[in-house]
């Protein structure tokens, strides 16, 4: 925008001075003499209002396009990248509106370290205890979605249930999910 503007500032001033300059005089049938130009003067009129038009949208062109440049540089960012699926979300998100995963707290993406067991995250088996199991319901409590979202997980595949209903949490991290409330006793 700012450079639209500059280019509108400068076409303006071009066409002032170009208006300034215009001869509105026409000779005479009398010897030596000139007269104005009705016609021409109105030329110059409309150049002259026209390129004062465009100057001045120029100028705030100009003003406007440094003004939102400023405004931009000292926002904080208002986005930041899933971990696990890479779209683009908002910082307050918790959790992603396209792979629907639980996310880690802001603080962790804004420092770049790796969500670990001390702040209640589980991302890989190691930080929880081998074989543990889920009921339906904490699976759904762990991984932070309700039991329907769940339950629809499991029809669609995308989590595989133990014959006697639990679900592995190994499973849970298999299928991507960051298991959220980490077992009593896990390393």
């Amino acid at each position: 925008m700012k450079i639209i503007g500059i280019l509108m500032l400068v076409g303006g001033l071009i066409g002032l001075i170009v208006g300034f300059t215009i001869d509105t005089t026409v000779a005479s049938g009398t010897a030596g003499g000139r007269v104005h130009n009705i016609g021409l003067r109105n030329d110059k009129q409309n150049l002259l209002l026209v390129s004062s038009a465009i100057s001045v949208v120029g100028a705030i062109f100009v003003g406007f396009g440094s003004r939102a440049k400023s405004n931009v540089t000292s926002m904080p960012p208002q986005e930041r990248t899933c971990p696990i699926c890479a779209e683009r979300i908002t910082v307050e998100a918790t959790v992603c509106p396209y792979c629907q995963r639980v996310l880690p707290p802001v603080d962790n993406f804004a420092s770049g370290s790796s969500t670990s067991s001390s702040a209640g995250l589980a991302t890989s088996p190691a930080q929880i205890p081998e074989g543990y199991s889920f009921s339906t319901d904490q699976a759904a409590q762990a991984i932070g979605v309700t039991r329907g979202t769940l339950q629809g997980y499991i029809r669609s595949g995308r989590i595989n249930v133990n014959p006697g209903g639990a679900i592995d949490a190994a499973e849970l991290l298999r299928a991507g999910f960051i298991i959220r409330n980490v077992p009593p006793g896990s390393a």
